[in-house]
């Protein structure tokens, strides 16, 4: 997931509201906004995935307000990617 123009960072590390510090697999960032996604290996729907993607995004759209944030999951074990809606 590299779409051309962008900006593409691999382990970028914030910290949430508590101090906390989060590690995104991917961050994107091109002309409509940011894109976070996650690799799993394991098994898909496990509990927590999407809520994971999710607390990324929304702290991603604290940080940077009017902007665009989508989420995606990634199963490289079944080569599919699913949107995640927070």
């Amino acid at each position: 997931i590299e779409p051309e123009g962008a900006e593409v960072l691999d382990e970028v590390e914030f910290l949430d509201e508590d101090g906390r510090s989060l590690r995104v697999d991917r961050l994107i960032r091109d002309r409509s906004g940011f894109t976070v996604v996650d690799w799993k290996s394991g098994e898909e729907g496990r509990s927590g995935q999407r809520e994971q993607v999710a607390r990324y995004c929304r702290l991603l759209a604290q940080m940077h307000p009017g902007e665009r944030v989508r989420g995606v999951l990634v199963y490289l074990a079944g080569g599919r990617a699913e949107e995640v809606v927070w």
